[in-house]
């Protein structure tokens, strides 16, 4: 299993109904492609931490740079995990950081 993490801003102010929009499309295309993971968005700015196979995950990464809603990509830390950490989300969600991902860059 393998997981990817990154940071982007968008190039508009997201609504919510914009972020329903989007979490919905999402859902579906990543439970078609075995993907988990969490995103969070504040004050224009996604992070976003994605599990599953890597040839999956490099493809949505490519997706997700190449999205004209996204400017300021960085990846910031991908490799391999012993199992999941988001096994039932499809995509979680929320509008603040938390602790949660603090596991992902400890050392």
């Amino acid at each position: 299993m393998n997981y990817l993490v990154y940071v982007s801003t968008s190039v508009e102010p997201l609504s919510n109904e914009d972020l329903t929009q989007l979490l919905l499309k999402s859902r579906i295309n990543n439970s078609k492609a075995g993907i988990t993971g969490m995103l969070l968005y504040n004050s224009g700015t996604f992070f976003q931490v994605l599990e599953g196979e890597e040839q999956e995950l490099n493809s949505l990464f490519e997706r997700v740079k190449h999205d004209s809603r996204h400017k300021g990509i960085i990846k910031l830390k991908s490799g391999n995990i012993p199992e999941r950490h988001f096994p039932d989300w499809s995509m979680g969600f929320r509008t603040t950081i938390t602790d949660s991902i603090a596991y992902l860059f400890a050392d």
